[in-house]
């Protein structure tokens, strides 16, 4: 007993064993001042290709308290079903790292509630990273409970989940102040209740976000408005990222939630329309946008948006079969351009490699009326976009990439666009000569 009591740190590897902690019930059983309060310094735990395991701790967990642990790694334990009891979660006070990988019969992280545990009050206070890969039979992380339970979470990774359906069970609002990095990749498409919201100005806003489901043949799959509903309902204070099969991802008011956002990629978003949707009133640090599999876009960016995106580097779009075009009219733009205008020039001072592939609705790169310029572009590749009407040129002393859509190009179906339109810096001449007309070009604004 004494053991379990000082033990502070703990690896297990390689072994047969069936059970890390076994705990006798007459140990337990007594009053409650007397009854020893085990592991209580442990303050790591690692387990490693333990094949035969099949609980952490077996017997009584009244008596356990893990108010010291900090790190919880489990890989390659592919009989475990559980990690925790509800009882042992609720001294898990101190909880920073929690990494799970490759256990093949894993269902869920912690135990359902206990019936004499009250909903919505327990919390995992200091938990900052949550990493699960390639645990297939697990559809929940962490049960109702623990719905508001996160408030120094920074980081998620959820890889290979096939049967996953959401992060915590139930269609509940997540609260995640703290978050700044969400990978989750190749889960099921049925995955659908992931939103989190944020306080306008009062979080810490979201750093990199990438989100790649993957479709299972067969499986018909819904789109999921009910929380959108909600989302209606609620406070503006709010911003709210919904993740899964909804139509919108960013539902914002003024995009603080996005404001520090560097990279983002998305993939097979089936039923996404909207990436953001709402005013934004600040400027952006996205750098990379990558969009690939998602049917129902048609579009990637509001124009007003463009100038709250002044460090975009890399954009690359695959796939997206309904897309028209990468910068769309909206209300406020398209109001503003009413009557004879000046062309209209847009800078993007930053953007690198453009990469524009497998889109065969594709129609623009702009909007029509807008001079596009790209002075800093190494890399720009546009395939099998039959469609597409806008035409890029090359001053080549500056070698800053121009690039406008013709509207009257719409008309002539006879002159489809090249299959292939690739250049880079290192050979300019890829491209057409540009050659500056002698219209008065306005700048957006």
């Amino acid at each position: 007993m004494g053991i379990l009591q000082n033990l502070k740190d703990l690896r297990v590897s390689y072994s047969s064993m069936s059970e890390v902690f076994r705990i006798d019930e007459g140990l337990c059983n007594r009053e409650e001042n007397q009854a020893p309060r085990l592991l209580l310094n442990l303050e790591q735990l690692r387990l490693k290709r333990l094949p035969y395991l099949r609980w952490i701790v077996l017997g009584p967990t009244h008596c356990v308290n893990l108010q010291s642990l900090k790190v919880l790694e489990i890989t390659h334990c592919n009989k475990l079903t559980s990690i925790f009891s509800i009882s042992v979660v609720q001294t898990l006070r101190l909880l920073e790292e929690l990494k799970i990988h490759d256990c093949d019969k894993l269902k869920s992280v912690l135990m359902e509630l206990e019936t004499d545990t009250e909903p919505n009050k327990f919390c995992l206070p200091n938990l900052k990273t949550v990493e699960i890969v390639k645990c297939p039979s697990l559809e929940y992380v962490f049960p109702l409970a623990l719905t508001q339970g996160f408030p120094r979470l920074q980081k998620v990774q959820l890889v290979k989940l096939r049967n996953m359906r959401g992060f915590v069970a139930g269609n509940n609002f997540v609260r995640a102040p703290a978050l700044e990095i969400l990978i989750i990749k190749e889960l099921c498409s049925a995955f659908t209740n992931f939103v989190f919201q944020k306080e306008v100005n009062k979080c810490d806003p979201l750093k990199e976000l990438t989100f790649c489901t993957k479709s299972i043949d067969g499986e018909d799959v819904e789109p999921c408005s009910m929380v959108n509903t909600q989302l209606r309902q609620r406070s503006t204070n709010f911003e709210y990222m919904t993740l899964g099969n909804f139509e919108q991802l960013f539902q914002l008011q003024g995009a603080y939630l996005i404001s520090n956002l560097e990279k983002m990629q998305l993939s097979n978003m089936i039923w996404l329309r909207d990436i953001w949707k709402g005013p934004i009133h600040f400027e952006t640090n996205l750098r990379e946008l990558a969009v690939y599999d998602s049917n129902c876009l048609t579009y990637i960016f509001p124009a007003t948006f463009i100038p709250h995106f002044p460090h975009l580097s890399i954009l690359k779009i695959k796939a997206c079969e309904n897309l028209k075009q990468i910068i769309a009219n909206d209300d406020i733009s398209t109001s503003s351009s009413q009557g004879p205008q000046l062309e209209k020039k847009m800078v993007f001072p930053y953007v690198k490699q453009i990469i524009l592939e497998n889109l065969p609705r594709l129609e623009s790169f702009g909007l029509a009326g807008y001079h596009m310029e790209f002075p800093c572009l190494d890399l720009l590749g546009v395939k099998q976009c039959f469609k597409m009407i806008t035409s890029f040129t090359v001053d080549y002393l500056t070698l800053t990439v121009h690039a406008k859509s013709d509207e009257a190009s719409q008309l002539d179906d006879v002159n489809p666009s090249p299959e292939v339109i690739f250049w880079e810096k290192r050979r300019p001449t890829l491209l057409p000569q540009y050659v500056e007309e002698a219209e008065k070009v306005s700048p957006l604004k």
